[in-house]
């Protein structure tokens, strides 16, 4: 789940993002490029695959060593318009082009080629319009059950009742697929369907570009089906349910899972609910809230039949009352809605869910489900025997989660 690359290594990758979306960003400006669902298009079939720099660490060398180069040349180029500077900058400029030369060359061959760039989709640097939220997910629900579940079947490991009258058996989206693409890559398979180049086993996205005389497709394209809207429900509920079933299977969260955004009342009226930035969360499945705690805030999630005489929310910050969130959750935990109540969930200070235990019992080590890297050890000292719930806090604190999507930053 975490991150574990080298200083140099995020850097450039965060300069070749920056690159991409900025280049994306000035042509969208100069008003160069056609939008889809309210967002720019990606004009380029090709572009930076970064996510085998991420993994080719002598590559990247190369990349940045010719990007270096590139940005020398600038700066010399200025020197050699000035008569006492002429030869230095002449001199700089050669040197930084010579310096670049065989590593660009080299990723300019054929097989450097194929690994530096990457086959892409219009809407690559494209984000959800909907974001990951309770609603979103709900909304998502039906329309996996009337258009996905028959191949993906109904928990999302490709085992649908169609799945062995396909080319190709679909992949298992339980296993972290969907974070190894884009949300922009993962919105455009699902507009515009997938297919393999015939004679092997290699899904690609489909593309304008692609000629398709040696492609079998494998599936099919929702864009007259499903709305765009429709589509990022969709995606939604996939990453609850995927979240959920790593759980069941592994006994962990496999991809990170963030907090879905979901209506709460905070004491005014039910509103949009907001985490406080840098205050770690507990959210209950019930119609009672623990006593508080002053190290976070506790979020009562009730039941969607939740009688209001039995509910005890004095202790709790806020309380929801969406039918929405509490199918999210259980999604989330990989149970039914009916199973969902007594359940704790606890989130990190960045809004990651990190643990997940029952109310009726203390908290122990094996309830952190999603683990970062380490930074330091937690201070065990600081927390008696008996306090579970603050040695997970002390460990969410020293293992803190940077999640990678697409090779990036989450």
């Amino acid at each position: 789940m975490a991150a574990s690359a080298p200083a140099w290594l995020e850097t450039l990758l965060w300069l070749v993002q920056a690159l991409q979306a900025g280049l994306l960003a000035l042509a969208d400006a100069l008003g160069l490029l056609p939008r889809l669902d309210g967002q720019p298009l990606w004009p380029w079939r090709w572009r930076l695959a970064t996510e085998m720099l991420r993994v080719d660490q002598g590559l990247a060398r190369q990349l940045a060593l010719a990007l270096a180069a590139v940005t020398l040349c600038a700066p010399a180029v200025v020197l050699a318009c000035w008569r006492r500077t002429r030869r230095a900058g002449l001199v700089l400029a050669a040197a930084a082009l010579l310096v670049g030369a065989l590593p660009t060359f080299t990723l300019l061959q054929p097989a450097g080629g194929a690994a530096w760039l990457a086959a892409t989709t219009p809407t690559q640097f494209h984000r959800s319009t909907t974001g990951f939220d309770s609603a979103a997910i709900a909304a998502g629900a039906p329309l996996y059950a009337a258009h996905c579940a028959s191949c993906h079947g109904e928990d999302g490991r490709g085992n649908g009742p169609l799945a062995a009258s396909l080319p190709m058996w679909p992949p298992d989206l339980a296993r972290g697929l969907l974070w190894q693409r884009s949300e922009g890559a993962q919105f455009w398979a699902v507009r515009r369907g997938l297919q393999a180049a015939s004679g092997s086993g290699r899904t690609r996205l489909r593309h304008e570009l692609t000629s398709g005389t040696d492609a079998i497709p494998t599936m099919p394209a929702f864009a007259g089906t499903l709305s765009d809207q429709d589509i990022w429900a969709v995606l939604a509920y996939l990453q609850a349910l995927a979240a959920g079933q790593g759980l069941q299977r592994e006994g962990r969260w496999i991809s990170p899972v963030a907090l879905p955004a979901l209506e709460a009342d905070c004491g005014a009226e039910p509103k949009h609910f907001t985490p406080v930035p840098g205050q770690r969360l507990r959210i209950v499945a019930g119609t009672a809230a623990p006593l508080p705690d002053p190290r976070l805030r506790t979020l009562l999630l009730l039941p969607p039949d939740a009688v209001e005489s039995a509910i005890e929310a004095e202790s709790a910050d806020c309380i929801s009352r969406s039918a929405d969130a509490w199918q999210a959750f259980a999604l989330i935990a990989g149970v039914s809605p009916q199973a969902l109540a007594g359940s704790q969930f606890l989130a990190d200070r960045d809004g990651w869910l990190r643990a997940l235990g029952s109310a009726r019992q203390d908290w122990s080590d094996g309830d952190m489900v999603c683990r970062g890297s380490a930074s330091q050890p937690a201070q065990a000292s600081a927390n008696p025997a008996g306090d579970g719930l603050g040695r997970l806090i002390a460990r969410m604190d020293a293992e803190p989660l940077r999640p990678v999507r697409g090779a990036y930053f989450h």
